[in-house]
């Protein structure tokens, strides 16, 4: 075997196992029910715009929203420990 199958991988199956933590996994399931409950309050109307018009965007936003919450919350608790 030659060297070169033994390159680095700088860390990035790391990096996507960090990111798909349970914890990020239930923040973006939140997120993404979150996203249907307004949708269906507030949204279902063309006139809204177009990420309220849609369930899907409207979920998918809520899941990236939650995502994002979750792992900045994450984060910030591992840096004080």
């Amino acid at each position: 075997m030659d060297n070169q199958d033994k390159k680095p991988r700088f860390g990035l199956r790391k990096k996507i196992k960090e990111l798909l933590s349970p914890i990020n996994l239930v923040g973006l399931a939140i997120g993404a029910i979150a996203g249907f409950v307004y949708y269906r309050l507030f949204g279902s109307s063309p006139t809204n715009g177009p990420i309220s018009s849609s369930p899907y965007l409207t979920i998918l936003w809520g899941a990236l929203i939650g995502f994002l919450i979750t792992d900045i919350a994450y984060q910030s608790f591992k840096k004080r420990k």
